[in-house]
């Protein structure tokens, strides 16, 4: 997931909008406190 999270970074380098949300659902699967996110992360 994160993965291809830093692809579409890499797509939309130049959109700020694009590269705000991504981050924001990045930050969400880093959380600690998001328990769906970490068994995505170890997959």
């Amino acid at each position: 997931m994160l993965n291809f999270l830093n692809e579409l970074k890499e797509k939309h380098k130049s959109e700020d909008d694009m590269l705000i949300a991504i981050n924001e659902i990045e930050n969400a699967l880093n959380d600690s406190n998001f328990a769906v996110a970490k068994p995505l992360i170890y997959l």
